[in-house]
């Protein structure tokens, strides 16, 4: 057996496995938090690293399909839907450019925050192409306003609701 320990090429027999934060190097210190540190070793195939970490994670992982993990947030504001930053600046630009302007039209809003919906930059374009006839500018400019109706609508909600602490 001394033999073996002494000659055999130790990567072949390790496995990823799961490590406590004070078995780490100077230990970590990360609260109360449901976390799960894996030790890898680097020298076995990707294959078999994603495979037995993937069990691993089915294994230890308590989330199940239609549970939100989510909702253990310990953030002053809890979030709540599905948000994305750029979704949140988008209507706070169009709520202040018509707070800032009150001359601006709805349909001119859109044209001044950046947006890359396809729909969006068709209305777009068609408001500011030449040759589009008097009723498509129309439509698209009536379109554009919609837009920019609903983000401002957006922003005055989210606000109002983190007034009282809800976020958004």
């Amino acid at each position: 057996m001394r033999g073996m320990e002494l000659f055999a090429d130790l990567s072949f027999t390790q496995q990823p496995k799961i490590v406590t934060p004070t078995q780490i190097d100077g230990g970590i210190n990360l609260g109360n938090r449901n976390l799960i540190f894996i030790a890898v070793p680097m020298r076995s195939s990707k294959r078999y690293l994603i495979k037995n970490i993937n069990e691993m994670v089915r294994k230890h992982h308590p989330g199940r399909r239609g549970i939100q993990l989510a909702r253990d947030t310990t953030a002053l504001y809890v979030p709540s839907g599905a948000l994305s930053v750029k979704t949140l600046e988008r209507d706070l630009v169009a709520y202040r450019l018509k707070n800032s302007n009150q001359q601006l039209k709805l349909w001119e809003i859109p044209c001044q925050v950046p947006e890359n919906s396809k729909l969006f930059l068709r209305h777009k374009a068609t408001v500011l192409n030449s040759n589009s006839t008097r009723s498509e500018v129309s439509d698209a400019k009536h379109a554009l306003g919609e837009y920019a109706n609903r983000w401002i609508r957006q922003a005055k909600k989210r606000i109002a609701n983190t007034l009282e602490g809800k976020f958004p």
